[in-house]
């Protein structure tokens, strides 16, 4: 255990605490989560669950584990989620007490850049009585999509602000398929008064080749009369060869969720996939990974290990057995870090591998970001690749994010607008309030192209809940000028009619119009 390196430094923790319960003298886990706490590039999560651990294994430890959690707690390049989980160890761990936790989770909350999920999971750890009046704000705020606002809460007396919010989702022309799945999920758990009503709503859904599959997946969980139906209806799209290979590939996803032991049917299916030579590698080596319970996983090695087989299969390969045998990681971070070093790769390809290099362990981390700063200060790269290697940077070496940052800012004059704008977005998954600025000013440069100013607005209304105004001007603008394509209208139409009630209607009346056409 001690010399896997590359396991994923949370579960090396939590195997070593469990370990050390039955050892008389639990020396070697000790040593391991002194250095896992004080190692400043491990993620924030990975330190606070060794400082929990550390702490209940030797009660010594507390006084130091709880200052180191607490300087981390008020630095300034820790992000809202990250606050979220150090409070929430800190509260583990009895070094706060309710109110003090209480105001640090209310502070995220009431911070104008945090994320409705942020939010939502602060919230769920406050026992202030202004609770349930925040969680029906986080209900109704329709700028935030409805599959992450009408999450199933706790609460009765948000029974009937959940059933009028998703009845509202499923009704308004603003509302994509998807959407108006995800509110027919939510009609269905928020009370069993509503049931049959939820149930009728994903039958027309599943009716509909766009959203079957997950109104089906949504149906499924409605009972076992329906579970069988949608298995039925899956089996039915796995066995029609008139059916595009892509939707029988997902009816195999879904029937394999949803039973413990599939069907004869459908092992020959993913076994004529993966032996067909006229079938993608991709989808040859996903096929393999399914059966993995039926034959193992000696094929996705050997194809894993094969030099002939181009470096993106590869690549895919190694991130399917990161989780299994020592030596598959052992194999998995070296070539990973092989495709990631190597200039002749393409440019996304490498990211890509700098990415899934971090999941290996302190070793992996360590590969993963130099590789990306490499990648981040090379100018013969393209932007897009230079602001995707900051970003791998920040995460797999937080104590770097300065200097990642700095990349950015940089990266944030870039002339391309589009580009730019993916250089002000990283930069808002760091300093969210640094970013509101570039953002407000890219949404009202009636100057850019059209689709860059409305990903803008898109963009600022993600990073700052109380800059509506300036985005609401420029998607109306872009709905209604007709010289534009419809489905950039139809697009700006929908962000106006969730973000504006005063432009609510004029922005329905514009989207039947546009739909009709």
């Amino acid at each position: 255990m001690a010399d896997d390196a590359h396991l994923p430094a949370d579960k090396r923790g939590d195997a070593f605490t469990a370990l050390a319960r039955f050892e008389p003298n639990p020396t070697e886990a000790i040593v391991y989560l002194e250095s896992a706490v004080s190692d400043k590039d491990a993620s924030v999560d990975e330190r606070g669950r060794a400082a929990r651990n550390l702490a209940q294994l030797d009660r010594s430890h507390w006084a130091s584990c709880v200052a180191t959690l607490k300087r981390m707690l008020i630095h300034s390049m820790v992000t809202l989620e990250e606050q979220v989980g150090l409070v929430k160890r800190l509260g583990e761990l009895n070094a706060l007490r309710q109110g003090e936790i209480d105001k640090l989770n209310l502070a995220v909350v009431h911070h104008p850049s945090a994320p409705t999920t942020i939010r939502r999971n602060a919230l769920e750890r406050v026992a202030d009585r202004t609770r349930d009046a925040l969680f029906e704000e986080l209900v109704t705020d329709r700028t935030t999509p409805p599959a992450v606002r009408l999450t199933r809460h706790t609460s009765p007396s948000l029974t009937d602000v959940m059933v009028k919010e998703s009845r509202e989702v499923l009704t308004a022309v603003e509302s994509t398929p998807t959407e108006r799945v995800a509110a027919a999920v939510a009609l269905a758990g928020a009370s069993p008064q509503v049931g049959r009503e939820a149930v009728d709503a994903l039958t027309e859904l599943a009716s509909k080749r766009a959203t079957r599959f997950r109104a089906w997946r949504a149906l499924a969980t409605c009972g076992t009369p329906h579970r069988r139906e949608v298995v039925a209806s899956a089996l039915g799209v796995v066995g029609d060869e008139a059916e595009p290979l892509r939707a029988r590939v997902r009816a195999v996803g879904l029937i394999k969720d949803l039973l413990q032991v599939p069907p004869a049917e459908v092992l020959d299916f993913l076994r004529r996939i993966a032996s067909d030579e006229r079938t993608p590698s991709w989808r040859r080596i996903d096929a393999l990974f399914r059966l993995r319970n039926v034959q193992g996983l000696d094929g996705i090695r050997a194809v894993r290990d094969d030099e002939r087989t181009s470096s993106t299969i590869r690549w895919l390969a190694a991130r399917m057995l990161v989780d299994y045998r020592p030596e598959d990681r052992a194999k998995g971070a070296a070539w990973l870090r092989a495709i990631a070093a190597d200039t002749a790769q393409r440019p996304a390809l490498r990211c890509a591998a700098a990415a899934d290099l971090a999941r290996f362990g302190a070793p992996g981390r360590a590969h993963s970001a130099e590789i990306a700063h490499g990648m981040a200060v090379d100018d013969a790269l393209p932007s897009t690749c230079r602001v995707r290697a900051a970003g791998i940077l920040s995460q797999a070496a937080p104590s770097r994010r300065p200097e990642a940052l700095a990349i950015l800012r940089e990266l944030c004059a870039t002339e391309n607008p589009l580009h730019r704008l993916l250089a002000v977005e990283a930069v808002a998954a760091i300093a969210p309030l640094e970013a509101t600025n570039p953002l407000r000013a890219m949404t009202r440069d009636r100057g850019l192209p059209p689709v860059a100013r409305l990903r803008s607005a898109e963009a600022l209304v993600a990073n700052h809940r109380e800059q509506r105004e300036p985005a609401v001007i420029a998607v109306r603008e872009v709905a209604f000028d007709e010289r534009l394509p419809q489905h950039v209208r139809v697009r700006a139409a929908r962000n106006l009619a969730r973000w504006s009630e005063v432009f609510r209607d004029d922005a329905r009346r514009l989207l039947c119009t546009l739909l009709e056409r």
